[in-house]
């Protein structure tokens, strides 16, 4: 992060020499004096070439970071696939000892009430490990996502982003459930349509993008998972990221969608204007 910090600054202040240079030399021309024509040609080729070897030494750094926060997230969503399908075998495994024992029973009914309670339970684990739900289980997940960005609907809205030193900045998003039930795990993921480099953290992960017209992509979540009850507001983390070639006035279409469980994710398309 130091590093990065002083490449933009050096970059800058690399920038600002090139400027009064030129300005210096509308004010005071070189006219038919070579050593000056020439110092001036030396010290434009000198500051020009160091701006482009922190620009490319910037962009160097940026995409190996964001290579290695793909692989890191990569590792982590193999990492807990893993684990859960390490927990589903155990869970076939007790199924398949219940129903061999549900068989012996139904060879061999009996009367003892010990016995009845435990085939009434290994009953509950064969539904459960194929899928039905018993009596007890939760409700599938439901509700619905509204999304705010400072107070209001963030679909079709225009941000003004908040920047420092070449970052992108971007306030918390919120999400109310506005249905009956409760959600389940919530994820949300933010595109763009112009290039952002890296995140800076926070929360944030570069992942690939499955959305038209929307080649950048971030992924958040909750750990543990976050479940939003109804009426519930959920703040979530503010984004931060570095970026290049924005400039003054641009505009960035973005999308954000949330993934509670239900069929269709919560989604909203708006703006975001460069200062």
């Amino acid at each position: 992060m130091t590093t990065d910090l002083l490449l933009t600054v050096l970059n800058v202040v690399f920038g600002l020499v090139l400027t009064g240079i030129g300005i210096e030399m509308v004010n005071n021309p070189p006219g038919e004096i070579r050593w000056k024509r020439w110092a001036y040609r030396i010290l434009f080729i000198v500051f020009g070439i160091a701006v482009v070897v922190t620009t490319a030494m910037q962009s160097v750094r940026n995409q190996s970071e964001q290579e290695r926060l793909r692989k890191e997230a990569a590792a982590t969503e193999i990492q807990l696939s893993n684990q859960v399908s390490a927990q589903g075998g155990k869970l076939d495994a007790i199924a398949h000892f219940e129903q061999q024992f549900l068989t012996f029973v139904q060879q061999r009914p009996t009367s003892d009430a010990a016995a009845k309670a435990y085939e009434t339970m290994a009953s509950a684990v064969v539904k459960l490990a194929s899928g039905a739900n018993p009596a007890t289980a939760a409700p599938p997940p439901g509700g619905r996502l509204e999304i705010l960005y400072d107070g209001s609907t963030v679909d079709g809205k225009t941000i003004l982003a908040g920047t420092a030193n070449g970052q992108l900045q971007l306030s918390p998003f919120h999400t109310k459930n506005v249905g009956k039930q409760a959600t389940g795990s919530v994820s949300v993921r933010l595109y763009f349509n112009k290039p952002v480099n890296m995140t800076v953290g926070n929360g944030w992960f570069p992942t690939e993008s499955e959305e038209p017209g929307y080649p950048i992509c971030f992924y958040a979540s909750g750990m543990p998972a976050i479940i939003v009850n109804p009426s519930e507001t959920w703040n979530w983390q503010p984004f931060f990221a570095m970026v290049q070639n924005w400039k003054q006035g641009d505009t960035v279409s973005a999308k954000i969608k949330f993934f509670y469980g239900t069929e269709k994710p919560s989604a909203a398309t708006f703006t975001i204007r460069w200062p």
